[in-house]
Order: C-alpha cells, then structure tokens, then sequence
C-alpha cells in the first residue's frame, strides 16, 4: 500500500497476436475438401475419418494459442478483482449495516403511514355514511323536494414518510421460505447433471434395452426421461 492509495501490480501482457498463416491456409485446404467429401463406402469413410481427425487438431491448435495468450489477461484480471474486493470489503460491511438501519427506519414508517392512510379512509367512509342519513331523514320529513346530491368525501391527506433524495425506498415481495415436496411442477427445475450421471451410470443396460428396439425409438430411463440411442463420430 503506498502513501496516497493501493497499488495492483500486473504481469506484462502483449498487446498483439499472430494467427500464423500457415494454420489458415491449412484450415482453408480442410474447408475445400471438407465441402467435397460423401461417405458412401469403407474407403470414404477412412479418408473422412482422417479428415475429421486433422479439422479437430487444427481447430484445437488455435484454440490452445487463444487459451495460451489470455492466461496473463485472466491472472491480471483475477489480481485485480481480488485486491479491489479486499479494498471495498470494508466498505460494504459499514454499507450492509447502514442499509439495515435505513430500511428498518423505512420499514417502520411505511407501517404508521399506511395505518394513518386506512384512518383517513374510514373516518370519509363515516362522514359518507353521516351525510347519507342525513339525507334520508330529510326525505323522509319531506324537508328536501330536490334530488339528493351524490354524496362525495375525500380523504384527509397523509404526510408521506421515509422519502430522500438520497436512496429509493422499495417495498418487494420476497421468498421468505420454500417447501420443494408443496412446489408445482411448472417451478420445479431438472438436474440435467444429476440425470446424466444416472444416464452414464446406467449406460450399459439402456443400450442392451435400446438395440431390442427399431431405430429412433425411445424407453423411459428414469419417470419422465426418455432416452433413445445415438451414433456420432468422435475425433481422437
């Protein structure tokens, strides 16, 4: 730490990167022939095989020198984010205390000024109410041959509480608490994780179950799972 701030130190990081030409005419060589090639017999297979082989490796390789040239930028972004969340970890810890008090001060406001406002509407509704009688009293004496007037009572004003100019004061709906055994099914979430490790777990018995059965068809690997097999290739 010096005197005045915090000082991040960085490696050295390059500011440029060569895609060789050579790996571009070669993945340009593998597009042509690659958008030429049927697999129609053994022969064409072996050769589409090799070719497969070759666009993995090629395509790998300039992956390899992306993964390989952004490593410095990762670690000097990881260096960073570190040595800024350890300068703002304080910080946050008074903010998360000052935001406590702030919403419960809020909180409790929101409180007073909502029972006031029902107060106010109960004490029209009241005075409503007295005017009405009062109206059919005087119907019914025959003291008014006119047309009752509607009868309109707004509410008292209530001062509004807890505003600043400073911060918004927003009142949400939050989960307070959840039961996953009460949960609908339209809210519960599949682990495809979970489901792909039963699947692995079980490989061998699906397929025998599989390869009984006529091509694209389907079996139900676990309630509301259905799986059929699939043969793609894979490059070594």
């Amino acid at each position: 730490m010096s005197e005045n701030g915090i000082i991040i130190r960085i490696p050295k990081i390059g500011t440029d990167i060569m895609i060789p030409g050579e790996w571009v005419q070669k993945r340009d060589e593998l597009i042509r022939e690659a958008q030429g090639i049927t697999v129609e017999n053994g022969t064409q297979f072996e050769a589409a095989s090799e070719l497969l082989r070759m666009i993995t490796k090629v395509s790998n390789a300039l992956e390899k020198q992306r993964k390989d040239f952004v490593k410095p930028f990762n670690a000097a972004s990881k260096g960073i984010k570190k040595a800024a969340d350890e300068a703002r970890q304080p910080l946050e810890v008074v903010k998360s205390e000052v935001n406590k008090k702030v919403s419960a001060y809020a909180a409790e406001q929101r409180r007073i000024e909502a029972e006031e406002r029902k107060k106010a509407e109960q004490k029209a509704q009241e005075e409503a109410a007295r005017k009405a009688a009062e109206q059919e009293v005087a119907a019914s004496l025959g003291l008014d041959d006119e047309e009752p007037e509607e009868i309109i009572v707004e509410n008292e004003a209530v001062a509004k509480r807890a505003r600043s100019s400073s911060v918004a004061i927003v009142t949400s709906v939050v989960i307070a608490g959840m039961n996953d055994n009460k949960l609908p099914r339209p809210f519960l979430t599949p682990s495809m994780p979970a489901i792909n490790a039963y699947i692995r777990e079980h490989k061998q018995s699906l397929q025998e179950k599989l390869k009984e059965l006529d091509e694209g068809e389907t079996i139900e690997a676990i309630p509301g799972v259905m799986v059929r097999l699939e043969t793609k290739a894979r490059s070594r």
